[in-house]
């Protein structure tokens, strides 16, 4: 008899468990035990992609896939991104940009002491006028028929951006000691702080050397020394620059295993890299 009203004790109580398991709300989700990643220096990173990787310089017709723009995000710097949410984010271990003035508008750029490309060289205001050159179409006198054929005039660099906003720019400004560059508009353009160095992808002085000059201040020279291009008055083709930009068009673009002097670097450090991955993903 003892051992029957025992079960029978046991058998209520799993009927009101039960019951009263009904009543209430979802029980809670368990406790996360999944420890957070942390970043860390060395290691593999293996990324898959659905294109293959084709050029180091992803601004270029030739070279624009996202394979190639999200591998120059990841190991390249500049002044800002934009996150997720659409908001600049100012990267200051880069350098700084400051408005000068609104009318006209001016921003001077201006690079911090010690970022460097992974060969050891500076990385400098001569980068920043390069990026301008190409992405601004300023010295381009082309003009081009349906099919985008030259009919008349040079178009120098090949860039597969839009030019419109660099295109009213006057010739920048670089400082005598080639960490500031200064650009002024000659009509103002509301996304001038994405207009130029979010990102420095193609180093000036391995553009110079392989385009036959003596270094990237070489090819700051060059550029200052060049007219503005009208495609009303074209003039003659000027060889130097045609060398510059034809470089810079399809110099960097690699079918096989790359140049290691093409394939640099500006990311301060790997660990700061890894965490622009991470949170874009």
């Amino acid at each position: 008899m003892r051992l029957g009203r025992i079960s029978k004790i046991v058998a209520a109580a799993a009927a009101l468990a039960l019951s009263l398991a009904a009543c209430t709300s979802t029980p809670p989700a368990p406790v996360e035990t999944t420890p957070t990643p942390t970043a860390v220096d060395g290691g593999n990173l293996t990324v898959l992609e659905g294109a293959p990787f084709t050029s180091f310089n992803p601004t270029s017709v030739t070279g624009t896939n996202a394979t190639n723009a999200r591998i120059a995000s990841a190991t390249h710097s500049g002044f800002n991104s934009v996150d997720k949410s659409l908001n600049i984010v100012k990267n200051e271990s880069f350098g700084k940009y400051e408005k000068v003035k609104d009318d006209p508008l001016t921003i001077k750029y201006t690079i911090n002491s010690g970022v460097q490309w992974s060969d050891g060289a500076p990385v400098t205001a001569d980068d920043l006028l390069l990026e301008w050159a190409a992405a601004s179409g300023y010295f381009n006198d082309a003009i081009l028929d349906a099919n985008f054929a030259v009919k008349t005039g040079t178009a120098y660099f090949h860039t597969a951006g839009d030019h419109s906003g660099l295109a009213h720019t006057k010739l920048p400004v670089v400082s005598d000691d080639r960490t500031s560059l200064t650009l002024t508009y000659t009509t103002a353009f509301s996304d001038w702080e994405t207009a130029l160095g979010s990102t420095v992808s193609v180093p000036a002085h391995i553009v110079a050397v392989r385009a036959g000059l003596k270094d990237a201040k070489a090819l700051t020279e060059l550029l200052g020394s060049v007219d503005k291009g009208d495609p009303a008055k074209p003039v003659a083709v000027n060889p130097t620059l045609r060398k510059v930009a034809d470089f810079w068009n399809t110099g960097f673009d690699s079918k096989g295993m790359p140049d290691p002097t093409l394939a640099l670097s500006n990311a301060c450090t790997w660990s700061r890299t890894w965490r622009r991955i991470r949170n874009s993903s």
